[in-house]
C-alpha cells in the first residue's frame, strides 16, 4: 500500500468523529428543547372526566375488566411519575385510579401493594397519605384473603408512616396466623 491509499482509508474516519460529535450535540440541542414543550404538559392539571369508576367501566367493558385494570393500573404509576418529574405535591388523581383499577380487578395485588407506596410515601416525594394506604391495603387483604404479604405492607405502614406501633403489632400477628404464611 503506498501512503496515499493508507491516508484514504484513515479519511472517513477522521471525518466520521467530528460528525458523530455534531450529531450528538444536536441531539442534545433537540432533547432539551422536547424537555422544556413537555414542562409545560406535565405540570397541567389532569382531566378528572376521563377516570370512570370501576363498576361503570366494568359495565362498559365486555368482559374485559382486566386488561382496563391494567391499563388504569399503568395510568396511575405514569402519573406518579409525571408528577414526581414535575416536582408537584398534587397526587389528587392518584387515588382514582388505583381505585378504578382495583375495582375492575380486585385480585390485581401490585395495585395495592405499589399503590399503598405511593400514597403512604411523605410528601413531597409522594402523596403522603399512609391513611389512604392503610385503607387500600385493607381493602386487598378482603379481596385476597390468601396474599398475607399486604398484612406485612400493613404493619409496615403502620409502624414507619404512622408511628402506630400497637396496630403494627396486630397487622403483623394477624398476618403470620395465615397458613399460607412462610416462615
Amino acid at each position: 500500500m503506498t501512503h496515499e491509499s493508507q491516508f484514504a482509508h484513515r479519511l472517513p474516519l477522521f471525518l466520521a468523529l467530528p460528525l458523530m460529535a455534531a450529531f450528538l450535540g444536536a441531539a442534545i440541542v433537540v432533547q432539551l428543547a422536547l424537555d422544556h414543550e413537555w414542562v409545560d404538559i406535565r405540570t397541567q392539571p389532569p382531566l378528572r372526566d376521563y377516570v370512570l369508576s370501576g363498576t361503570v367501566l366494568r359495565s362498559l367493558s365486555m368482559g374485559q375488566n382486566g386488561l382496563l385494570a391494567d391499563i388504569y393500573w399503568t395510568r396511575a404509576v405514569q402519573y406518579f411519575g409525571q408528577q414526581r418529574l414535575a416536582h408537584s405535591t398534587d397526587f389528587s388523581m392518584l387515588i382514582p385510579y388505583i381505585d378504578t383499577a382495583v375495582e375492575l380487578d380486585p385480585q390485581l395485588v401490585v395495585a395495592y401493594y405499589a399503590g399503598a407506596f405511593f400514597l403512604s410515601t411523605p410528601r413531597p416525594r409522594g402523596a403522603g397519605r399512609p391513611d389512604l394506604a392503610v385503607d387500600l391495603l385493607q381493602r386487598g387483604i378482603k379481596a385476597n384473603p390468601d396474599y398475607w404479604r399486604f398484612w406485612h405492607h400493613l404493619g409496615f405502614t403502620y409502624y414507619w408512616e404512622l408511628g402506630d406501633y400497637e396496630k403494627a403489632a396486630a397487622a403483623y400477628l394477624e398476618g403470620s396466623k395465615n397458613p399460607n404464611a412462610r416462615g
